[in-house]
């Protein structure tokens, strides 16, 4: 009975790392990205991404994109594939006709931001 419960503890162990490391991580860095999007750190947003794939995001890019705007996010689906994933859902931002997010993510010794695309 005590092998069978050991080998239970740790199979749920490892469904939870392979959850939060696969699934909650990407997430959470999108909702980190667009947190700092919403209280106008464009530098914090950037420094989330990684320079070999974010196509030369610096803080001009979403300072521009996003023009000090409140916005609405709720991030509701992803596609998460090996070590790389996007992430998106409504978004809302005032003075703006766009409904979706979506955010770009690569695994390069953590989740890190490649870009985004607002329609």
């Amino acid at each position: 009975m005590g092998l069978i419960f050991g080998a239970l503890v740790l199979g749920v162990g490892s469904c939870t790392v392979w959850f939060v490391s696969t699934v909650k991580a990407p997430v959470d860095k999108s909702n980190e990205f667009l947190a700092a999007i919403d209280s106008g750190d464009y530098a914090g947003a950037v420094a989330l991404s990684d320079p070999g794939c974010n196509q030369g995001m610096s803080t001009p890019g979403p300072t521009a994109a996003f023009q000090g705007a409140d916005i609405i996010y709720n991030l509701n689906d992803s596609s998460i594939t090996d070590s790389n994933a996007t992430i998106s859902g409504s978004f809302a931002m005032v003075g703006q006709d766009v409904s979706t997010i979506q955010i770009f993510l690569l695994n390069n010794d953590g989740w890190k931001v490649c870009g985004f695309n607002a329609k």
